[in-house]
């Protein structure tokens, strides 16, 4: 009984770190992979604002500023998020930040005519510097990882599972103290070997 619990209970905590940490981290690296895609599919869009067809136009700048909504949304349920960017898991929050509003930038510039001159330059040099600056900000967090976070982080690995086991012992042996007051109790001990005391 007690190590079905204590399986059910490693099998919730494994759940809810997979639903709650891997799966988001997965789904943000996925966005990032598809808007770093997508830089490159529309660059003839994005290069030349205002000469596409009205629909083809509309169509990018909508996809431009879903990537944008969803890199902050993604961030956003992710937690102990410095802890994964410090591992260089996932990029820095404030990068993320830079991205989206470039990538509105772009969105906004698309109804526009490329000669068209904004502050330093023509809008569509602006906009080039705006996409080489977002596939520099997403990628380059893939750095090597130091071999001092690869010990820290093989180091929370080996804590965690230490705590999960400590969790079953503390449980089994509370299941053993209360029934230490029946003449013959069944129990486990901390090796999962079956016992039969009597007091």
């Amino acid at each position: 009984m007690l190590d079905i619990v204590s399986a059910v209970s490693i099998f919730v905590v494994g759940q809810f770190i997979l639903k709650s940490i891997i799966e988001p981290i997965q789904e943000l690296k996925k966005e990032i992979a598809s808007i770093l895609g997508d830089m490159v599919y529309y660059a003839n869009i994005y290069s030349n604002p205002g000469i596409d067809n009205k629909e083809t136009i509309e169509n990018v700048s909508s996809i431009l500023r879903k990537h944008s909504s969803n890199l902050i949304t993604k961030v956003s349920i992710i937690p102990f998020y410095n802890v994964w960017y410090y591992l260089r898991i996932i990029p820095n929050e404030n990068d993320i930040k830079i991205v989206s509003e470039r990538l509105i930038g772009l969105s906004n510039s698309l109804h526009s005519s490329p000669s068209k001159v904004i502050d330093d330059g023509y809008i569509a040099d602006k906009n080039f510097k705006y996409a080489n600056e977002i596939k520099k900000l997403l990628t380059k967090y893939y750095s090597r990882i130091p071999i001092t976070k690869l010990i820290i982080l093989f180091g929370l690995i080996v804590l965690f599972v230490y705590l999960l086991l400590s969790l079953k012992d503390q449980v089994l042996e509370t299941y053993c103290d209360r029934n230490s007051s029946i003449v013959k109790s069944s129990c486990f001990d901390f090796n999962g070997t079956f016992l039969v005391y009597e007091k």
